[in-house]
């Protein structure tokens, strides 16, 4: 009787959180979120696990109580997002002329806000 109590105890953590996820929604289908320590567009979510989809194409099935256990960031949740981009300008590069170029490519990007 315990063996089988602690065999299931796995099972039944993962069956309640799915029922939990599928009854509060903080994703859904095709939402690109980190949660259980993946990152991913989910595929699919059912009531064991989620499954999740990565940028470079990889399958993630991530039990639904590492789903739930930790933090679920849904990057698709606002119709807004901020990126923070990086640029290398070497020393003998002139600034101004680089900072006017990259100004020149955001003003022409549609998907940049004007008034973030």
């Amino acid at each position: 009787g315990l063996a089988i109590g602690l065999s299931l105890q796995g099972s039944l953590a993962n069956l309640a959180a799915g029922v939990l996820l599928i009854l509060f929604r903080p994703f859904t289908k095709g939402n690109f979120v980190e949660a259980g320590g993946a990152m991913g567009t989910v595929e699919n979510i059912s009531i064991f696990t989620t499954t999740l989809t990565t940028p470079d194409n990889k399958e993630i099935i991530v039990p639904n109580s590492a789903v739930l256990g930790n933090n679920i960031t849904n990057f698709s949740a606002r119709p807004t997002r901020r990126v923070d981009l990086v640029f290398g300008v070497s020393y003998g590069d002139d600034l101004r002329k680089a900072k006017q170029l990259l100004e020149e490519i955001i003003a022409a990007d549609e998907r940049v806000l004007s008034d973030p």
